[in-house]
């Protein structure tokens, strides 16, 4: 079971870094999900997609947030598969 879940979450983050990567070739991405997005959204509420051109400060916090976390998607998902590696190995 875990094994397969280290499978989805590598399958997702590779999604996630082609996806990131297209973003950052056109030059226009949308605004991360927030965890406590309930709060920010009510006391600011930005546009619903930023181009690098409009404001490349904003565009490069946003994207600097999707790179992180398909890489740590990968991360996670890459680690719980050695994990389930090594345990296999020990149990034969």
């Amino acid at each position: 079971m875990v094994r397969l879940i280290s499978y989805v979450l590598i399958a997702l983050g590779i999604y996630l870094l082609v996806r990131a990567g297209y973003d950052q070739t056109r030059g226009v991405t949308v605004e991360p999900l927030r965890i406590q997005a309930q709060y920010y959204r009510s006391v600011f509420a930005p546009s619903a997609s930023e181009s690098e051109a409009d404001n490349p400060k904003l565009f490069g916090e946003y994207m600097t947030t999707h790179w992180v976390r398909a890489f740590a998607t990968v991360g996670v998902g890459c680690l719980l598969w050695a994990i389930c590696g090594k345990v296999s190995v020990r149990r034969n």
